[in-house]
């Protein structure tokens, strides 16, 4: 799929509402976040993120809860020195990139895990911060990239995503939040079956209080647009 440079806003929205029609992707994503609130408090959070990667379809071993463990642990203080927010970030300067380059190439070599896994595992630790990718994404944006070093691919992708703070920037994904509790609100109200609607209630509550940060939109845009190439707008739209 030939993808421009960087999205217009209406794509953006676009993915974003599509994603969020599909229904059931996010389930296992905020119960994983539930879970590592208390996990990493405790220095373990290799069983919950294992248990996410899985349920996103990125099979990881079980055996891997271990290491990634040993590696949260080795890596907290590292963790802690980056900022919460991707649009703030100043992923230019030196000490910011070689603590990037640093966690993503130790934890990809955990086990072997892969690209993926990490990718994943370093956005369940710092939502607002890392981006997940997956192979499809990877090629995508790496096609003018010409190092080998995965933890530089790795920042020189997430260079390219701060620019899309061009299209939306936190008030604008905050917008998107808003419209997106509007609709399970809807979904809730509407429902009759008392277990989907608890469902549904469930979610409302849990984006009220966790919400979704632009980095979380960013990945959900390139799920849509670039690992599915589902064209925006949708061909049932009338243009």
């Amino acid at each position: 799929m030939k993808l421009s440079k960087f999205p217009t806003k209406e794509a953006f929205e676009w993915a974003i509402f599509l994603y969020n029609q599909m229904g059931g992707y996010d389930d296992s994503y905020f119960d994983a976040r539930l879970k590592l609130e208390r996990s990493m408090v405790k220095g373990s959070p290799g069983e919950d993120l294992i248990w996410f990667l899985n349920q996103w379809k990125t099979r990881v071993k079980k055996t891997a809860e271990v290491p990634v463990n040993e590696w949260y642990k080795e890596n907290t203080d590292l963790l802690k020195l980056l900022t919460n927010n991707l649009s703030n970030t100043n992923l230019d300067d030196l000490r910011n990139k070689e603590i990037i380059k640093k966690l993503y190439n130790s934890l990809d070599a955990v086990y072997r895990i892969g690209s993926t896994a990490t990718a994943k595992i370093l956005h369940m630790l710092k939502p607002d911060l890392f981006i997940p990718w997956d192979d499809a994404i990877k090629t995508h944006y790496l096609s003018d990239y010409q190092g080998e070093e995965e933890g530089e691919k790795y920042l020189f992708f997430m260079k390219k995503m701060q620019n899309f703070v061009k299209v939306i920037d936190q008030k604008e994904a905050q917008k998107l939040l808003d419209g997106i509790i509007i609709l399970y609100t809807e979904r809730f109200d509407n429902e009759s079956d008392p277990e989907k609607k608890a469902k549904f209630k469930e979610r409302v509550v849990v984006l009220e209080s966790k919400g979704k940060s632009l980095a979380k939109f960013i990945d959900e845009y390139n799920w849509i647009t670039i690992t599915n190439e589902i064209p925006l707008p949708p061909k049932w739209h009338p243009n």
